[in-house]
């Protein structure tokens, strides 16, 4: 896998796993570590694109 596909892979596990989280509780009880653990990224990778959780959901 390329970079390129490596980055394009991490950025839609990170919206599929806000979505799923998403479905089974309201946003204000879902938190970074958690989404991250579900999308497989790091916090590291997650802070690096999104800044905080309020960038995920504006760019979802």
């Amino acid at each position: 896998m390329s970079p390129q596909e490596l980055k394009d892979q991490k950025l839609r596990e990170s919206y599929r796993a806000l979505l799923l989280l998403l479905a089974r509780k309201p946003m204000p009880d879902i938190s970074v570590t958690e989404l991250c653990q579900q999308a497989g990224v790091s916090r590291t990778y997650f802070y690096n694109r999104f800044g905080n959780f309020d960038e995920i959901i504006l760019a979802a």
